[in-house]
């Protein structure tokens, strides 16, 4: 990669940014923003390596979480939600795949209770190892288990039940966090512990109804933690560095070009796309 290459430009000015989103102390009151700023990155870069698919945000974004991020568990279909959907919706032919995904909820609620019945992965806290374990993805349901329910019963399924249930993959889950954090400037879930480990997880919660405390409910709250963002904006960044110097970094000549009347129809006489660029 020359010093001087499109792609090193560009790879350097996200480095920039994400430098700076890094050097902001992590705490109780900047963890959000340092949310905000990773996820705004990631969105950058989709922007960059995706041109074309301009009008199709959240299918950009989540291509380039898939194919850049080295996030083993994206494609995964979180098994709380995909529990709960098949629980509270009538879908067709689902008594099956209810079965098997109930069992997979009871491991991770005799685990909670401190009961296990089976193996679950589980991550240690570093910084409160005497608290009780977090629950890892790596638990969650392969997407061929889902994907190939949908397709043999893609005829007695709506479409909104179908687009519905895809959207409970890590990938697409993340799409929606980041526009919970970008648009609302609220995170989803609960996010009423530190987050630790580093990587996603569900923290265990039990509920109890005042109304009747003899019930309980088991929740387990999603967690995207703010370093695992991190991780993976950098991760993005330097693979589709790779992608650009094998595959050509000519689309990067638009990335950074100034839109000097603001609506890129104004400045079709302007040709100063690689110049700011590199400026």
């Amino acid at each position: 990669m020359s010093d001087n290459s499109l792609t090193q430009i560009f790879k350097e000015k996200i480095e920039q940014h994400l430098d700076m989103a890094d050097a902001i102390s992590t705490g109780p009151d900047t963890e959000l923003q340092k949310k905000i700023l990773y996820l705004v990155i990631i969105d950058g870069i989709s922007s960059a390596t995706y041109p074309d698919m301009e009008n199709e945000n959240r299918k950009r974004f989540t291509k380039t979480v898939e194919k850049f991020s080295e996030w083993t568990h994206c494609s995964l279909y979180s098994l709380p939600k995909v529990h709960k959907f098949f629980n509270i919706m009538d879908i067709p032919h689902s008594k099956s795949i209810k079965d098997e995904l109930e069992k997979g909820m009871d491991l991770l609620i005799d685990r909670h209770i401190g009961i296990p019945q089976g193996y679950v992965h589980a991550l240690e806290r570093s910084a409160n190892p005497m608290m009780e374990q977090v629950i890892s993805l790596a638990n969650d349901v392969p997407a061929d288990f889902i994907d190939n329910f949908i397709e043999e019963n893609k005829d007695s399924i709506s479409n909104r039940y179908k687009k519905l249930l895809r959207s409970f993959k890590h990938k697409e889950l993340l799409y929606e966090y980041r526009n919970s954090l970008v648009h609302t400037l609220f995170p989803l879930g609960m996010n009423q512990r530190p987050e630790e480990p580093l990587e996603p997880h569900y923290e265990p919660y039990t509920i109890i109804d005042p109304r009747n405390p003899a019930s309980e409910y088991h929740f387990f709250d999603l967690v995207y933690p703010v370093n695992f963002l991190s991780n993976i904006a950098r991760n993005i960044l330097n693979n589709v560095a790779i992608h650009f110097e094998s595959n050509g970094d000519g689309s990067l000549a638009q990335f950074g070009r100034s839109e000097i009347f603001w609506k890129s129809e104004l400045n079709v006489d302007l040709e100063l796309g690689e110049v700011l660029l590199r400026s």
